[in-house]
């Protein structure tokens, strides 16, 4: 009778582990299962952010009911800008290409202002675009002078955010905020930058000074008065961003 009832505690026990393996193995099986399924589902994810980040520029095209007011051409309407305000938009000792020999030489400075019709330029940009004004300045003071002048000029009106008036102390970090904001045009007026420019940004204009004129007279004929490729070389802003007038 005692080895009987041991034969069926052993069995009992036997099953019983059985039973718990196979439910070990249907849990897996599941858990497998579930993870082949997260897989799929996050490369699917992963796969459809990828086709977003590499879609074509047509796909990319800014959704906006903005035109241009007449006389005006060629202002990417909704794309990201940049503008160097450096003898294109402002002149004056405070911010010439030779501004900071100007300071070291003279205790004395002169006040910027506007250049020709560069104002309704940088107001209808500031209406239409996704403007970033950078300044390479010398001091505080300068900086402050920018931002009045900005200001009385009515361009934050116009729509320019204050947190997109840049400032920098080098042509180098003109470079490398305008790599860093990948702007669809940029408008600039040193030849070293726009040398560094030139592979990555898909539209440049340069303003002649006379500090680039000499490194601006060797370059091959290209739009909007010389240049080559993606660069335009121009007297003035509005000999590219506005309409000539017809003659009479």
């Amino acid at each position: 009778g005692i080895d009987r009832e041991r034969l069926v505690m052993e069995g009992s026990t036997a099953m019983a582990r059985m039973t718990e393996q196979t439910t070990m193995r249907r849990f897996f099986g599941l858990g497998v299962i579930a993870l082949a399924i997260l897989y799929w589902f996050f490369r699917c994810l992963r796969r459809s952010t990828t086709r977003q980040v590499r879609s074509s520029p047509e796909e990319n095209v800014p959704t906006t009911t903005v035109t241009l007011k007449p006389g005006f051409c060629k202002i990417p309407v909704g794309y990201q800008l940049t503008v160097v305000t450096n003898d294109t938009i402002f002149e004056g000792d405070d911010l010439t290409a030779a501004a900071a020999a100007a300071a070291a030489a003279s205790a004395e400075r002169n006040s910027i202002a506007l250049k020709g019709s560069s104002l309704a330029i940088l107001l209808e940009m500031a209406r239409t675009c996704d403007l970033y004004v950078i300044t390479q300045v010398t001091s505080d003071e300068v900086e402050n002078k920018v931002v009045d002048a900005l200001e009385q000029a009515g361009v934050f009106d116009a729509g320019l955010s204050p947190h997109k008036v840049l400032f920098c102390e080098t042509e180098l970090g003109r470079a490398a905020m305008v790599r860093q904001i990948e702007p669809m045009l940029h408008v600039e007026s040193s030849a070293v930058v726009l040398e560094s420019l030139k592979p990555f940004i898909p539209n440049l204009v340069v303003v002649k000074t006379p500090y680039n004129v000499s490194s601006l007279s060797s370059a091959p004929a290209g739009r909007g008065g010389g240049g080559g490729g993606n660069v335009a070389i121009v007297d003035d802003l509005s000999q590219y961003f506005m309409q000539a007038s017809s003659p009479t």
